[in-house]
């Protein structure tokens, strides 16, 4: 299944705190390492619970059934590199938030984008 989304991610054990995922997950997805760059990757401090997508299950435990996201913001240059991970992303394209939050397959991501004026 083909989608677009922005970064996303789990954490890595239970302890591992929401900004330490968040900036390893940017840095995995997209190669921009934010802390070495001076970058703030910012907590928003919104959670949404949701079920898990049938096509994802395989990726959990049997008795997981539904994910908590944690929603970050960070803001870039225009000229910062992207390098994808190519076992996570095929391509990337900057687009307008409009375009973004229409184009993504997740609801909670698509309101996520829609809200980033307001933060």
């Amino acid at each position: 299944m083909l989608t677009w989304q922005s970064v996303t991610g789990s954490k890595d054990h239970l302890d591992e705190s929401w900004a330490q995922t968040a900036q390893r997950e940017v840095l995995e997805e997209t190669g921009i390492d934010a802390l070495s760059l001076g970058l703030q990757l910012v907590d928003r401090g919104v959670e949404s619970t949701y079920p898990i997508h049938t096509a994802y299950r395989a990726r959990y435990a049997p008795e997981v059934t539904h994910n908590t996201e944690r929603l970050f913001t960070l803001e870039i240059p225009p000229e910062t590199p992207i390098e994808l991970n190519p076992t996570e992303h095929l391509e990337f394209q900057w687009v307008t938030q409009d375009r973004a939050s229409q184009m993504v397959f997740s609801a909670t991501n698509a309101q996520a984008i829609r809200d980033l004026g307001t933060f």
